[in-house]
């Protein structure tokens, strides 16, 4: 199950399909590592799919876990385009 905050966090963009049909964007994660650091790390998601929340959200979780990441270090998303179509 996704952390509550890194829901909140995603579900709250708005959808890039609206105004950007067929671009990929790399979204950049920023989150507390093990130690209590900020870190970030990014995630490239095509947004012609209809689901790129939930294809976000899920690249984030399987990171989180590979990493032994805590539920709740999510601090914040941001996006930036890679490649327009």
């Amino acid at each position: 199950m996704h952390t509550d905050t890194a829901k909140k966090i995603i579900l709250k963009m708005n959808n890039p399909m609206q105004w950007m049909d067929g671009t990929v964007f790399s979204y950049q994660i920023n989150f507390y590592n093990n130690d209590g650091y900020e870190d970030e790390t990014s995630f490239d998601v095509d947004c012609r799919q209809f689901d790129w929340r939930d294809e976000l959200l899920e690249l984030w979780d399987e990171f989180r876990k590979e990493n032994n990441l805590p539920e709740e270090c999510f601090i914040d998303v941001w996006v930036t385009t890679i490649d327009e179509g």
